[in-house]
């Protein structure tokens, strides 16, 4: 899982680094992303995992949900404030993902999923959205944190 866990730090770092190319609603999504990943790290559940094909087809269902949250996350703040709000939720879920004795299995917002398979969407929702921001597939790249 080390490996999965890595690729979507280095996604976050990529699609983070420097923050000035995000408007306002793409760092909310990022906030989202982030705060919901370690909301999720803390909810060991012994529950059957739901396939990740299934998880993936949940999220596409709940986009627009998903997008009214990121909104109110914006809220009314500025680009610089929503960037000092992110910077410390980045460095948090670094230290949260790497802890040793992470649950295999997380009850998400969609319902239960293995931990692994949970950071391969957000993984896939990270690369995603840089896509969105850069306008292609070069620029969006799976990275290492530094």
């Amino acid at each position: 899982m080390n490996g999965v866990a890595q690729a979507f730090l280095g996604q976050l770092h990529a699609l983070t680094q420097p923050t000035e190319h995000l408007s306002r609603y793409n760092l909310a999504k990022v906030m989202f992303i982030v705060s919901d990943t370690l909301s999720t790290l803390a909810t060991n559940t012994p529950a059957t995992p739901l396939s990740l094909g299934d998880h993936l087809r949940l999220r596409e269902l709940a986009a627009d949900r998903l997008s009214e949250r990121a909104s109110e996350l914006m809220g009314n703040e500025d680009a610089a404030t929503l960037t000092r709000q992110l910077a410390p939720q980045l460095s948090d879920l670094r230290v949260a993902v790497e802890q040793p004795g992470v649950p295999n299995t997380v009850s998400s917002i969609f319902g239960p999923i293995r931990l692994i398979d949970y950071l391969r969407a957000n993984t896939i929702l990270a690369l995603d959205l840089a896509m969105d921001v850069t306008g292609s597939a070069d620029s969006a790249r799976l990275s290492s944190p530094p």
